[in-house]
């Protein structure tokens, strides 16, 4: 995950918002690896998934820019 942030929210290619929504799936999955018990309520996974979506068209938008270059 630091080789993500270092290469592409560090460097200005993507947002600094998608640095925070990346940490924050990366704690979600650690939490759920390693708790004993983890819920997750469907409200908060209904958020990380428009975080995925807008994601997703911030690298396509990222990669179209690149290959116009």
């Amino acid at each position: 995950m630091r080789k993500i942030l270092d290469t592409t929210i560090y460097t200005g290619k993507l947002p600094k918002e998608c640095g925070r929504g990346i940490h924050m799936l990366a704690l979600i999955r650690e939490a759920s690896d390693y708790d004993d018990f983890f819920v997750v309520s469907q409200e908060e996974c209904e958020e990380q998934i428009r975080f995925v979506e807008k994601l997703f068209k911030d690298i396509k938008k990222y990669m179209v820019t690149q290959w116009d270059s």
